[in-house]
């Protein structure tokens, strides 16, 4: 790694997640990268786009629509450390000590949208221990080092990343023998994002799979993917970050919430189509119509299969199972808060003033010519 040491520039301490959290904006990392292919369950370009184009939000609001996410995200930051001090004192079934440091946040000089911060950097597995978190060359006064050889000397051998992850979503691995695809491409892909970074091509993916199960893959990573993702980065960064390009809707529901609220209301003026755009709207009305034949034909066969199922509630087929059961009804919660608020003596206009004190913003609907769904 000496020839790459001496292109990182360290911009920010994974331990002050505030300056990381800025410092990271300077460039994309190896999450960012699985968003832009299109491989992240969570993100996509236009989350990346979004980040990188708009303020910070405000500290005192909402961390994120999904307050489980969040607890699992804080959990695995505070994992972390933990399996890779069990992995320096092979713990981890290596049976082998390492030497393993927490890289700070760098930056290539090279291609300075090419940022990142791996778990963690090991040594050959000889001696060493659990390095903390911390830079090695900094500066006193807090200025740019530069990423340097290990605190133990020798070489840095293999990037260690960390994941932690529920039963449901460790299926994404294929644990089986031979398998083409053992890691799921997300994982895969910020791997070789870093390895290109710290000029490392031996990765080690540590996972702990629902609280206790633990797991390792090793790999050299391909130079072609490598190859790959650096040239979609720069072209990326250069079209939507350089030249301030929104990312082109990608139909996904990460893109639909971006415009919800990048355009929350509507102002009633007209405007005219102009000729791309009725291109556009021609194949939306083509779409539509096709989904529509797609519906009918999936309802005619799931009928036919209901048909030969009559009272039966499993089906068995070489597809797997297939069910047509009894479930619970759901609970009318308008009716039942209406009839709750009667009893308690309130009348119609209490109840409406009710309603209107909880009611949520107005969405803006989008609506298509009603002749559409006639054809």
């Amino acid at each position: 790694m000496t020839g790459a040491a001496s292109n990182l520039i360290i911009l920010a301490d994974q331990a002050d997640r505030e300056q990381w959290l800025l410092a990271r904006r300077e460039g994309l990392g190896g999450s960012d990268m699985a968003a832009i292919c299109g491989e992240s369950r969570y993100r996509r370009a236009i989350d990346v786009w979004t980040d990188r184009m708009e303020p910070l939000p405000d500290a005192s609001g909402p961390v994120n629509d999904d307050p489980d996410r969040e607890d699992r995200l804080e959990m695995g930051h505070i994992l972390e450390p933990v399996i890779l001090g069990l992995a320096a004192r092979g713990e981890w079934r290596d049976k082998a000590h390492r030497g393993i440091w927490r890289p700070p946040l760098v930056q290539r000089r090279d291609r300075p949208w090419h940022v990142g911060s791996a778990d963690g950097l090991a040594t050959t597995p000889v001696g060493g221990g659990w390095y903390e978190p911390g830079f090695n060359g900094r500066h006193p006064s807090g200025a740019a080092g530069m990423l340097t050889a290990p605190p133990d000397g020798g070489e840095w051998e293999e990037i260690e990343e960390v994941k932690t992850h529920g039963y449901h979503a460790s299926l994404a691995y294929d644990e089986r023998p031979g398998a083409e695809e053992p890691v799921p491409a997300d994982k895969v892909i910020q791997c070789a994002w870093y390895s290109s970074l710290y000029g490392i091509p031996r990765v080690s993916l540590r996972a702990l799979i629902d609280t206790h199960l633990r797991r390792r893959w090793r790999w050299v990573v391909d130079p072609a993917l490598e190859t790959e993702l650096l040239t979609m980065a720069e072209d990326w960064w250069r079209a939507h970050i350089t030249g301030g390009i929104r990312p082109s809707p990608d139909g996904s529901e990460r893109y639909r919430s971006h415009l919800r609220k990048r355009f929350p209301a509507d102002d009633g003026s007209i405007v005219r189509a102009a000729p791309d755009l009725d291109d556009v709207v021609a194949k939306l009305r083509a779409a539509k119509a096709a989904t529509k034949a797609a519906e009918v034909e999936e309802e005619r066969l799931a009928q036919l299969i209901q048909a030969s199922m009559g009272s039966a509630s499993v089906l068995e087929t070489h597809l797997g199972r297939i069910t047509w059961k009894v479930q619970a009804g759901r609970l009318k919660w308008r009716d039942a808060l209406d009839e709750t608020l009667r009893k308690l003596g309130w009348d119609s206009a209490q109840i409406r003033a009710f309603e209107e004190t909880y009611r949520g913003s107005p969405p803006r609907v989008f609506l298509t010519p009603q002749t559409w769904s006639k054809k």
